[in-house]
């Protein structure tokens, strides 16, 4: 919200990639997000999963949460799920923020920059688009191999490890800042760590 002069509770969030359990629509909307658009390429998010990630947010939170048994509560509730959507191609809403959590590292270059031009013009004015992208090698996650490991292979020798469920584009920070610029998104704050 430092970044904005729109309080939560007035402003619109449209997630790309929500996953599972909509664990991230959730918590925004509980900490008073006006509403929550959750979208995801193929339809992956499961009734189970999404208010089991409800009732932990809502103890953690320390603030009740109805159980989410069907589709109509959790719209009801202001989280709207649509899958299957591609944001490349298809039409968003206006909303005041685009975010995601660990999603664009899995978008091919191409399609990446019209994800980011689809994103910018449908901002509301002052909008903000918000993501966390990890630019580690995602098989050296149980520690056999160096974070950087998957750079050192030409495009062509990395295709056989590039799997479609598990693709990642393997671009640097300062490529998806271009891409952003690109789009016509401006900077406003970046951490890297």
């Amino acid at each position: 919200m430092r970044f904005s002069s729109k309080s939560l509770e007035e402003a619109v969030f449209f997630e790309i990639g929500a996953g599972h359990d909509l664990a991230v629509p959730i918590a925004l909307r509980r900490m008073g997000a006006k509403k929550v658009v959750a979208s995801d390429v193929n339809r992956l998010a499961k009734l189970d999963l999404v208010d089991a990630a409800a009732q932990i947010i809502s103890i953690n939170l320390e603030k009740s949460f109805p159980a989410i048994r069907n589709w109509s509560e959790l719209k009801d509730f202001g989280v709207s799920y649509i899958a299957p959507h591609n944001t490349a191609k298809e039409e968003t809403p206006v909303v005041d923020a685009f975010i995601s959590n660990e999603v664009l590292e899995h978008i091919p270059l191409a399609v990446l920059g019209r994800v980011n031009k689809n994103l910018s013009s449908n901002l509301a004015p002052g909008g903000l688009s918000l993501h966390s992208i990890d630019y580690n090698d995602h098989y050296a996650r149980d520690g056999g191999v160096s974070r950087y490991n998957f750079l050192q292979f030409s495009d062509e020798d990395w295709k056989p490890f590039n799997a479609n469920m598990h693709y990642v584009n393997r671009l640097r920070h300062s490529e998806y800042i271009k891409l952003m610029a690109d789009a016509g998104l401006a900077i406003v704050s970046e951490e890297t760590f």
